[in-house]
């Protein structure tokens, strides 16, 4: 029987994802700026890496695989003598391959945002600028196990990010200021079964650390030779569930559920009365449909869309110290990817966030991002 692209995937046991890979749609979307920009990065890299796994292992099963030369074994003699009559005997056996066990990723994303500290709707400040992002990650990921009638795989690991702002912008408006590094040590468990359904636990903790030069005339080599202090802190449990429907033998629809409960501390940000530390708590609920379509092996268009609701457990809004507060994004995208290697991707993407906010502080806003983005992925 021929598999289908997606059927072909999931019976490898490797982890299937049609969730965008769109940029800028932030894993911390409703806290302040400091707080949202790791995990947008790192979000777009996972997403890419588990979209290039899905595709190779699609083209495992289409590709012919080479015999490996095979170990010689000399074999007993049936009767005595045998070796003198015949020769000896030989016998022939597979020489088994060693599967990889770590997974290392680097992602370099060149991005033009209209609006990049999420002003407000009325303000006309949205600073329209552009953002070099890299971000390293190097994980331990071995073969899926064999767990009831599906698959349970590991990945556990550490990434870094670093963000800049545009140079020449950044000198006019300050940006600069807000350039950082971000480091996350990172395990999650996810077990793929009944061939299209996928769940998934994990706890992240994220610590981002912002430059604490104030000149004017800021150069790239500042980035490297700053002083870094710590600006925020993030324990994040976070799990999900995945149902993909495959549409024909060239499409696939993702219909995911994700949640994380963020427990975060930031000392550059203070309370709304201006006393003690900001409490940056809260519970983040996302549904996410995307339309992966796969034209040839090597391409791959995918149309989504997000909607994140975040809830504040222990953060009060200024305008009303009895609510809590409350933020929606709705976030629809596109993206293009191009796999001219096996372990080489390349994306090209445009997202809209529509954000609205119940808090006075963080007001809502709209933004819309461009990028274009380059993915290398190797095991071993």
């Amino acid at each position: 029987m021929q598999l289908k692209p997606f059927q072909m995937s999931a019976r490898l046991g490797r982890r299937v994802d049609f969730k965008s890979s769109v940029l800028l749609i932030l894993g911390m979307q409703c806290a302040d700026v400091l707080a949202q920009a790791p995990n947008q990065a790192a979000n777009v890299t996972n997403a890419v890496i588990r979209q290039t796994e899905s595709m190779k292992a699609s083209d495992a099963l289409k590709s012919q695989v080479p015999a490996q030369k095979p170990e010689e074994e000399v074999a007993p003699e049936t009767y005595p003598g045998e070796s003198e009559d015949l020769g000896p005997q030989v016998l022939l056996k597979q020489k088994k391959k060693r599967d990889p066990l770590f997974e290392f990723s680097s992602d370099t994303m060149f991005m033009w945002t209209s609006n990049a500290l999420t002003a407000g709707l009325n303000d006309p400040n949205k600073a329209r600028t552009s953002i070099v992002s890299e971000t390293f990650s190097l994980a331990l990921a071995p073969k899926a196990w064999d767990v009831g009638s599906g698959k349970l795989s590991l990945r556990t690991g550490y990434r870094h990010t670093l963000w800049i702002y545009d140079i020449k912008e950044a000198n006019s408006t300050g940006l600069n200021l807000n350039n950082f590094q971000a480091s996350t040590v990172f395990s999650n468990l996810r077990y793929v079964f009944a061939e299209n359904w996928a769940a998934s636990f994990g706890l992240d903790y994220t610590r981002v650390l912002n430059s604490v030069f104030s000149g004017q005339n800021w150069k790239i080599k500042n980035f490297w030779e700053d002083h870094w202090g710590e600006s925020y802190t993030d324990i994040s449990p976070n799990w999900s569930l995945e149902r993909t429907v495959s549409i024909g033998e060239k499409a696939g629809l993702s219909l995911t559920y994700s949640g994380g409960f963020h427990f975060s501390k930031s000392p550059s940000l203070k309370s709304p009365n201006g006393s003690g530390l900001r409490d940056l708590d809260k519970l983040d609920n996302a549904l996410s449909v995307g339309l992966a379509y796969l034209p040839s092996q090597q391409w791959m268009l995918q149309p989504n869309i997000r909607l994140l609701h975040c809830y504040f457990t222990r953060n009060m809004t200024a305008n009303d110290p009895s609510q809590n507060r409350r933020t929606t994004s709705l976030a629809p995208g596109l993206s293009v990817m191009w796999m001219p290697k096996p372990a080489v991707s390349i994306r090209l993407s445009a997202a809209a966030d529509f954000f609205r906010s119940n808090d006075i502080d963080q007001p809502s806003y709209n933004k819309h991002d461009f990028s274009v983005g380059v993915t290398a992925n190797l095991r071993f």
